[in-house]
Formats: C-alpha cells, structure tokens, sequence
C-alpha cells in the first residue's frame, strides 16, 4: 500500500464515520432522547474519547496492523479464529451499509426500482474502485470530505435560516439520566468505527501521528451530527422527528434558499450517494484485506468478486422492508459495534497491556502488490 499522509488518514476515517452516522444516528437519538437528542451526541464524544485512547495504545503496544496484532497478542489460534470473524463482520457491515442506501433510495427517490437492481449498481461501481487498490480510494475520500462538510455547511446555515423555531428544543435537558445514558451509549458506539486506523496508523510516517487524527475525526463527527440533530429538532420538531425513519432528509427537504433556490434534497441525495458509495468501498476492502492478512495471501483483489455474491445476497436477506431495517439499525447494530469493535479490542489490550510500547517492523505483501 505505501505510505499515506495524514490528510488521507483523516479522511478515510471522516468517510467510514460520518456519512452513515449523518442518516443513522440522529433517527435513534430521537427515539432515545426526544428533543435532547443533541445533548446525547455531545455526550458520546466521552466514550469517543476512551475509545480514542483504546485504538491508540493497541497501534502503540503491537509491531503489526490489524488482524496481525490479534495473533501477535492471543496467539496463532486465537488469533486466526477471531480473523475469520472479523471478515464476516466486516461483510455485515457492507451488507447493511447497502442495504441502508438501498432503502433509502427506494423510499424516497425511485420507489418503482427492484431492490435487486440498485444492489448490483452500488456493487458494480464499488467493485473497480476496490480492484484498483486503496490509493485510488484515499483519493477520492479527500475529495469526498472536502464536498461532504461544505455541503453540511450550507445544509446547516439554511436551516438555521428558515426554521429558527426554537421553542422546539424545549424543555432542555427534560430527560432521566437514565435514558441519557443509553442514546450516549449508542451514540458512542459509532465512533468505534474508527477501527480502521489499526490498519492505516501502520502505513503513515509515525503511526503515532494517528492519535491526534484520530481526535481531529472525533470532533469533527460530534460536531456535525450534533448541529444535524440541532437542526433536525427545530425542523420537525421532536415528535415527527422520532417517528420518520430517515428524519435528517425529510428536514432537508423543506429547506430553500429565496425563491430560487429549491428542492436542495437532490444535492442532498448525490453527496450521500458518493458518501455510501465509499463506505461500502471501505468496509469491503476491510474484508478483503483481513481474508488476505489471515490466509497469508499476496493481495486481496480475487477476493472481492466471490465476497460480491455474499454482500450482495445477505443485503436482500437482511430484512423485508425498511420496518425490520429500522429494528436491525436500532437493536442489534449498536451491539454489533460494541461488541466487536469495542470489547474484543478491550481484551486484545488487556493482554497487551504489559508489553513495552513498540516500533512497527510490519514487512508482510500490502495491498497494492
């Protein structure tokens, strides 16, 4: 793969976090929190932060990326094993990520389109882009972010501008502790999708130049699902927010600058779509990589065609409609993500815990071989 610079690291991270979080989280933060969902998601940034500290002494404690530092900490067997768990998570996660998209567009832009059909397009455009290595991805996620947050931008300034309907944040803080406790919770498992960076830190100049990227990501997430949330409430107001299952674009879609400017959903719908389509690309290559790194392999690229058929298949299995989706991403993906991406982790640190930070001497086939 070669070396990556730290914009690119930033980037990746920012594109693997922020576009599903942008339609995913705010939805379940309304269910949980009400009007207060806000206050939730600037709450995560606490388990944002431990998670931070956990990916940062993994990189600083092991010689060699992810899966490899599961081997070198557990054992061979150990290590192995959970690898192959891993690559099935990891093609979950490509599942869901296209499942999402495809919902979503089925819903509210081409609702006469066979499910089947937009899972092949979002498959036949990730599958070039995999093929021709991570380089080519970091690029496009540079340009991906840059267009991201300026359109969050806007988004967010016009809806400041036409819905300052404040009494609809009100009462502040009317929630049980209780309950504030859970949306952080699930608001703070997001952020654990941070997880590439075991990979990426081993391939910039320092891998510990990733820390503060890694916070530099952090805040810029809470940030902007904080504002969306913000906005998303004075909108709708908290009612109609918790009952609609994408409430982020049905806010988007009552927003207008003057009398000319109209309809901005639709630029709405063509950034998330490169947003996702990356993602996928991301969590893909997340599988691949972890097949080829647990198998020994020289590169990853004949994996994806025979991952395709799986991601492809389980995306269509994954639920009937977008009811049983809404109940999948409420109830089994915060769990997924704390588990696997929170509590494994913990462990691996555990075991290396006692072990004296060291130099990364990784030397195994990359990627782009």
């Amino acid at each position: 793969m070669g070396q990556i610079s730290k914009l690119q690291l930033y980037c990746a991270l920012a594109i693997f976090t922020a576009p599903i979080a942008f339609l995913e989280t705010p939805r379940r933060m309304f269910e949980m929190a009400g009007q207060d969902a806000w206050l939730a998601v600037i709450a995560s940034i606490i388990p944002g932060i431990l998670i931070v500290l956990l990916f940062s002494q993994l990189i600083q404690k092991s010689r060699q990326p992810f899966p490899l530092m599961l081997e070198e900490h557990l054992g061979k067997v150990a290590g192995k094993a959970l690898s192959f768990i891993y690559i099935l998570i990891f093609i979950f996660l490509s599942s869901y990520t296209i499942r999402m998209f495809v919902d979503f567009i089925l819903t509210y832009v081409m609702p006469a389109t066979p499910i089947s059909v937009m899972i092949s397009l979002m498959l036949i455009a990730s599958f070039p882009l995999l093929k021709k290595g991570v380089t080519v991805i970091f690029r496009m996620s540079e340009i991906s972010v840059f267009i991201g947050l300026t359109t969050s931008a806007i988004i967010l300034v016009t809806a400041f501008i036409n819905f300052p309907q404040w009494e609809n944040l009100m009462p502040v803080a009317n929630i049980r502790i209780e309950d504030l406790a859970l949306a952080t919770a699930s608001a703070g498992s997001v952020w654990s999708r941070l997880l590439p960076v075991l990979i990426l830190a081993f391939y910039l100049d320092k891998k510990n130049d990733s820390v503060g990227i890694l916070y530099m990501v952090l805040i810029t997430d809470v940030l902007l699902i904080t504002f969306i949330s913000l906005v998303s409430i004075m909108t709708l107001g908290p009612s109609i927010a918790k009952m609609l299952t994408f409430p982020t674009f049905a806010m988007v879609r009552l927003l207008h600058i003057g009398e000319f400017f109209q309809h901005l959903d639709i630029l709405f719908v063509g950034i998330w779509v490169l947003g996702i389509f990356l993602v996928l690309t991301v969590a893909w290559f997340m599988a691949c990589f972890t097949a080829q790194q647990m198998l020994g392999l020289k590169e990853y690229q004949f994996i994806a065609a025979p991952t395709s058929l799986i991601i492809g298949v389980l995306s269509i299995l994954m639920s009937r409609n977008i009811l049983e989706l809404r109940i999948l991403s409420f109830a089994i993906i915060p769990s997924l993500y704390l588990i696997s991406f929170i509590f494994i982790p913990f462990i691996v640190w555990l075991f290396a815990l006692f072990k004296p930070p060291t130099d990364s001497d990784y030397s195994q086939t990359t990627p782009d071989h």
